[in-house]
């Protein structure tokens, strides 16, 4: 029963808060022998205590969004655990050790532990040197509670550590999902927007691996955006996600993925072969541990078991990543348990590239019907026993992205797109945010007011910070934003239209709300695009499919249908249309 994960809960404290190094170790030669919480010395063992936690969570992170998400597929090496989580099939403890409430909260009581105890009134001159921690370990206790009741529904809410067995059978009374993002709303709102992450340098997670560990944190602004944008309070969301890509200066660059990365696209025309591409910024370069590109939040795994917590992520998706003594050839392995989808590929695949090629100084744009860039940088073919077959690459390295620049984007986008701002929304898609959005022909002033309001560019020019800001589906189809790309605001939401129309079997009368409607699934398929595989896409759906539910103007369970429909390759055994079946039973 899931009562038992409290029963662990008051052990976790001592055995997490005194040691650090079997999650990794500081290249400080300072060394703190078991620190006091009111003592003004640096809580570095208490929150990377914390981070390990983390680590103990990630796999179930993935693990519960991806295989429930429309973007991969079990195969005949797949283990049953996994095979009946992709069908949504919970009977009988079937998906084992990926259905543990336990492993969340042991982030929260370890967070409760550190918020109980620490003193918060410790200065150096002016500088509060304890409340950036203390702030983190409310952010990540709010994202730990945030993914509870993301999978569970409703789930029970403490914000004090537990110490005692009487306190721990006191904890059976379940709050529901507005109830939980209410009380995480009210924890964080106070510290929004007054600390950074705390920093403690490089960090030591195995021989050969390494962090910068503001990278390991999770920015409370964009923590507390994601619980707004859950509970449906666009304008909130919005405000958090703009307050911490501004203050942060958090720009999309111009990232893309080099075509040579496509075994399977030889055909190309020879204009195609031979187009203006940045073949130096291949986009797949962002999922290497030591590049900090695109990079908010990550969940590093250790390198060996002696070295801590390590991940079955790799082997499941394809990769031995902790074989010992063998050739980087025989890491692949046919015997993956996961494949990529036929909705995947289909999304991917039908995707417009958009190049260029240059003749005497002069460019001639052009477009090709090659799909989307980004399948091809995420994913490897290999041979094995005269067995050819294809993994994905994003868990090579054993790390988890939790956050990218890309992610709050995609979600700020979605926040402003509810908010009655569409077009603003698919700006962030095509064009990215900066001050060509002047000339745009498609955004209202009302648009280009917005982004002042948020200060990412200003009406006399002289904020410049954001004009290196691409679209995000550039990454993968190239020119999005030029003038003669056929990827434009009237085309996308159109053709989504008649697609929705077709797929669900309804009509749909062409006013502002089916706009909306249209920009948010085209937000939803670039989330498919930009962030498979990495942990949100079940979640996503649903909170898609909840705030499709709250509209209005929509026909009855239009959400709950609208999710059925995405999913109906899963061969679920539950009613999927039933917004009760999108959680896994608290047990």
């Amino acid at each position: 029963m899931k009562k038992i994960f409290y029963l662990l809960c008051a052990a976790i404290i001592t055995a997490s808060y005194t040691s650090c190094s079997d999650m990794m170790e500081t290249d400080s030669d300072r060394q703190v022998y078991d620190p006091e919480l009111n003592d003004k010395t640096d809580s570095i063992f208490y929150t990377l205590g914390i981070l390990k936690s983390v680590q103990e969570a990630i796999d179930q992170y993935v693990i519960t969004n991806e295989l429930r998400g429309d973007l991969l597929t079990t195969n005949s090496h797949t283990s049953t655990a996994l095979k009946k989580m992709a069908t949504f099939d919970y009977s009988n403890d079937s998906v084992g050790k990926y259905d543990s409430a336990y492993v969340y909260y042991k982030i929260i009581n370890n967070c409760n532990y550190y918020v109980a105890h620490r003193d918060t009134q410790l200065y150096t001159g002016n500088r509060n040197v304890t409340m950036p921690e203390y702030a983190q370990a409310k952010s990540i206790r709010a994202w730990a509670y945030l993914q509870l009741v993301k999978t569970y529904g409703s789930v029970p809410y403490f914000t004090k550590p537990l110490t005692t067995i009487a306190e721990i059978n006191s904890q059976t009374e379940k709050k529901t999902f507005n109830d939980i993002c209410d009380s995480i709303i009210n924890d964080l709102k106070p510290l929004s927007g007054k600390y950074g992450v705390p920093t403690y340098g490089t960090l030591n997670a195995g021989s050969s691996k390494s962090v910068i560990s503001s990278k390991l944190m999770f920015p409370l602004e964009v923590v507390l955006g994601d619980v707004y944008l859950e509970k449906g309070d666009y304008e909130q969301a919005a405000e958090q996600y703009a307050t911490y890509l501004v203050k942060n200066k958090i720009t999309t660059g111009s990232l893309g993925v080099d075509r040579s990365l496509n075994p399977d696209k030889d055909d190309y025309t020879q204009e195609l072969a031979n187009g203006l591409y940045d073949t130096d910024k291949k986009w797949p370069e962002i999922f290497n541990l030591n590049n900090t590109t695109d990079l908010i939040t990550l969940v590093p795994l250790a390198t060996n078991s002696l070295r801590g917590t390590t991940t079955n992520l790799p082997v499941i998706f394809g990769y031995d990543y902790y074989a010992a003594g063998v050739s980087t050839a025989e890491r692949y392995l046919p015997e993956r348990q996961v494949d990529i989808s036929e909705q995947y590929k289909q999304l991917s695949d039908n995707q417009t590239y958009y190049y260029a090629t240059a003749t005497n100084g002069i460019y001639n744009y052009k477009s090709a019907a090659v799909g989307d860039m980004r399948r091809w940088g995420i994913t490897e073919s290999a041979t094995r026993n005269d067995t050819s077959f294809t993994i994905i690459t994003k868990y090579k390295t054993a790390d988890v992205r939790v956050y990218r620049y890309a992610t709050v984007y995609l979600r700020f986008a979605e926040a402003i797109n509810r908010m009655g701002y569409p077009a603003a929304a698919f700006a962030i898609l095509k064009d990215g945010i900066n001050e060509d959005l002047f000339e745009s022909n498609y955004l209202s002033d009302e648009d280009i007011e917005l982004f002042v309001n948020y200060g990412f560019f200003s009406y006399d020019g002289t904020n410049t910070t954001f004009d290196t800001n691409k679209g995000i589906h550039s990454r993968g189809c190239n020119w999005t934003a030029d003038s003669t790309s056929l990827y434009t605001f009237n085309n996308e939401v159109t053709n989504k239209m008649i697609q929705t129309m077709e797929e669900m079997n309804i009509d749909i009368t062409v006013d502002e709300n089916a706009v909306i409607n249209a920009v948010e699934d085209l937000i939803c398929d670039e989330y498919a695009l930009e962030l498979a595989f990495e942990g949100t896409r079940f979640t996503d759906l649903c909170r898609i499919a909840r705030h499709k539910n709250a509209d209005t103007q929509l026909s009855s369970n239009f959400g709950g249908k609208w999710i059925a429909n995405k999913l109906k390759a899963k061969n679920a055994v539950r009613d999927l249309s039933q917004e009760t079946n999108w959680y896994i039973p608290f047990k």
